[in-house]
């Protein structure tokens, strides 16, 4: 009883079996196409890039990164699995944050995609004020302007009043430039019109040639099997 099976005999299988392995990988090629056209729902993709103001920790920023990760959910959890955010990525040695979001229609998924990007940002902005105020409120110009208020309270000197009105205008320029550093949207995408899932090209391709070798191989096994019982 043999123990293999040469490839002369592979090459005569095949011949043998050409008809059946042709129908077999037209077939499944064809199905592949009906399925890429009439019944998998074309996905389209949104991009968004977010730009984290410079001086904000890199500790911070990756923990906002992670709060929008959290808005990432599997599709049992969501009421329309195909419009979602689907990624949430800090550009390697940058500030930026790039958000993606699916949709079934270029439309659908640009205006879906940047109403969660605004509201994005908005969260984020809430956060890094906070923090900035937090440090405002620890820093010096904060204590000297608690007691400048506290001067011009007690004190009714107008040469007086006119000075520290210029340093409250200057502590206030810092106070500003301090708690307006926000998030800034630097790239929106264009929607494409082709979709990024499915690739039909890819998808027929691949099926033909998975076809074409499953088939093969069924019929070789076959022989295989009949030959060394």
């Amino acid at each position: 009883m043999d123990e293999g099976i040469g490839t002369k005999e592979v090459l005569e299988v095949i011949k043998a079996k050409k008809i059946n392995i042709s129908v077999i990988t037209l077939l499944f090629t064809f199905l592949s196409i009906i399925y890429c056209l009439k019944i998998a729902v074309p996905i389209y993709e949104y991009n968004a890039l977010i730009r984290i103001p410079a001086g904000i920790e890199r500790k911070q920023v990756n923990s906002l990164v992670e709060i929008l990760k959290n808005d990432i959910k599997p599709d049992y959890m969501l009421e329309d699995k195909y419009n979602k955010l689907t990624k949430v990525n800090l550009l390697r040695d940058t500030s930026l944050i790039k958000i993606t979001w699916e949709g079934t229609s270029p439309k659908e998924a640009e205006s879906q995609g940047l109403i969660y990007t605004n509201n994005a940002m908005e969260r984020i902005d809430k956060i890094i004020v906070l923090e900035q105020k937090k440090e405002w409120e620890n820093s010096a110009f904060w204590i000297i302007e608690k007691d400048l208020e506290n001067i011009k309270y007690n004190f009714a000197d107008n040469n007086i009043n006119e000075s520290l009105s210029f340093l409250e205008n200057e502590i206030q320029l810092q106070k500003k430039e301090m708690f307006f550093q926000k998030a800034e949207l630097i790239k929106s995408s264009y929607v494409l019109d082709k979709p990024v899932r499915p690739q039909i090209l890819f998808s027929v391709i691949g099926t033909f040639f998975f076809s074409l070798i499953l088939s093969s191989t069924f019929f070789i096994g076959k022989y295989y099997i009949k030959n060394n019982r």
